[in-house]
């Protein structure tokens, strides 16, 4: 068994703007709550959104664990993470130089990455797509 741990540590407000692009809006959590009133998750999403509102500048620890039998992560999308981490590229392109690679591909493993919640893709501009770390630290356990 593969045990990853994604740790980081925000503050309030960036929580808020991770439920925000995760349910939307305050309201569209309210209603997925009242459709699973069992959803212990959610219960607790919407009562830190609640608390944060009130303590925007708290910090707050986020901890994810994945237990998995086979590693979803490749050599590539490690030494992109890394990248993004260390070298700070400001779009797919300059990463895709930085490793070496084709732009499809690397873009290809980025959305995987994202939609791993790895890391995140900012779409500010239409034809810029910039790559950031979603956690501060990543440990794997075998």
């Amino acid at each position: 068994m593969i045990q990853i741990t994604l740790e980081r540590k925000i503050t309030g407000s960036e929580l808020i703007k991770d439920f925000e692009y995760e349910f939307g809006s305050l309201e569209n959590l309210k209603k997925l709550l009242d459709e699973d009133p069992e959803n212990v998750l959610l219960q607790l999403n919407l009562d830190d959104w609640k608390y944060h509102l009130n303590h925007p500048d708290a910090e707050v620890k986020d901890e994810r664990r994945i237990l998995t039998h086979k590693m979803p992560i490749d050599d590539l999308e490690l030494t992109l993470m890394d990248h993004i981490k260390n070298e700070n590229p400001g779009s797919v392109e300059e990463l895709a130089e930085m490793v070496h690679e084709d732009v499809k591909k690397v873009h290809s493993k980025l959305e995987g990455l994202e939609e791993a919640g790895f890391i995140i893709l900012h779409r500010e501009q239409k034809d810029n797509v910039t790559p950031s770390l979603k956690y501060n630290s990543i440990k794997i356990t075998i």
